[in-house]
């Protein structure tokens, strides 16, 4: 009976609708922290919801695949409508869990404000904003990580790889930067109060997780999956750009959060500069050995940005040791640098029979 079939569309968006209403209302009324809209982590009409929108979406995205029997809507409409009705379910899915994560802290929140914590001084409720943050931030890593797992073993979609290593990238993206903004106010508070270990033990938790995703991004760079729409150049270099400018990012981050725990002074000035130096010849070293022009040419604009922060901003302020050692390690880094462009120049410029240099 096509009428049935032609009378589930516009239900199906009604649903739709429904449900997302129903998260932003939730969304808005918790900043009143009325105690009606204090939901019970997964036991509470939303989540069931979600779920049964989820399982309902995802046998209308089964019967949409069927073959056997012909579609009442144009033929040509069928796969947009498929993806369509997949990505409502994989994010209903995604959302249905972060918002649990939500209502955990919301809950938290609320008990420390009943026992009259003022919200705009207490560092517990500032904190516990910022773990909220954090942890949704690890969540949605660790989901985007699981989807990669499942397209590249069962799934095979390229327009599902497509987004979800864009958004992948993106997510990385957001953890270097808002993340680690997060992670120093929470390394302050600790320093401050020497208590709560969970304030510094997190980051190492969220670093686990982006590993996993930027192993899940390695393993579309290794996949034929994506060179049906990427030109194949094009997938190893953008995986080496998201690898190793988010491991600067993190590295960075990590030695200043090492040396204010440990109490060592300049580090933005003595810890940074001697990092980025060794992470430069790093690159130096990994452009030679594997023939990888973009991260020589990084290392180099690394050593540029190091000489204009050495002369800038460094040398204000240091003491003479640290300068000292500072200038000792830069100008040794230098040097070994320029051993290495020397020793294996046959091997980075190879010359044409002419004597003309090869791009």
């Amino acid at each position: 009976v096509r009428l049935f079939e032609f009378f589930s569309y516009p239900v199906m968006l009604l649903a739709a609708g429904s449900m997302f209403l129903d998260w932003i209302t939730t969304f808005l009324n918790r900043t009143s922290y009325a105690s009606e809209f204090n939901l019970q982590p997964f036991a509470n009409g939303n989540f069931v919801t979600a779920l049964v929108f989820i399982a309902a979406f995802a046998v209308i995205f089964a019967v949409n695949r069927d073959k056997e029997n012909e579609a009442a809507i144009d033929e040509n409409l069928v796969k947009p409508f498929g993806y369509v009705i997949a990505g409502l379910a994989i994010f209903a899915l995604y959302n249905a869990f972060r918002g649990e994560i939500g209502n955990y802290f919301h809950l938290q929140s609320v008990a420390i404000r009943e026992s009259g914590a003022d919200p705009f001084t207490s560092a517990e409720l500032q904190n516990l904003d910022r773990f909220n943050a954090v942890w949704q931030i690890d969540y949605t890593i660790v989901f985007l990580a699981a989807m990669a797992f499942v397209n590249l073993r069962k799934v095979r979609s390229v327009l599902l790889g497509l987004i979800n290593a864009g958004l992948g990238v993106a997510v990385l993206a957001l953890f270097a930067t808002a993340g680690m903004i997060l992670f120093y106010e929470l390394r302050v508070n600790y320093v401050e109060a020497h208590t709560g270990l969970a304030l510094i033990s997190v980051r190492y938790l969220s670093y686990a997780a982006s590993a996993i995703l930027m192993f899940a991004l390695y393993r579309y760079r290794r996949d034929t999956l994506l060179e049906a729409r990427l030109p194949a150049p094009t997938i190893p270099l953008a995986f080496d750009a998201t690898l190793y400018t988010f491991g600067f990012i993190i590295l960075s981050c990590e030695v200043v959060n090492l040396m204010a725990r440990f109490g060592i002074p300049d580090g933005t000035k003595l810890g940074l500069s001697i990092f980025w130096g060794l992470y430069a010849l790093m690159l130096i070293v990994l452009g030679i050995a594997w023939n990888k022009k973009h991260l020589r040419i990084a290392a180099i604009c690394i050593l540029a940005v190091i000489l204009a922060k050495l002369f800038f901003y460094d040398v204000t302020n240091l003491g003479t040791i640290p300068r000292t050692i500072l200038f000792v390690s830069l100008g040794l880094t230098l040097l070994l640098i320029s051993f290495l462009y020397n020793k294996y120049k046959a091997v980075i410029f190879k010359f044409g029979e002419e004597g003309e240099e090869e791009v």
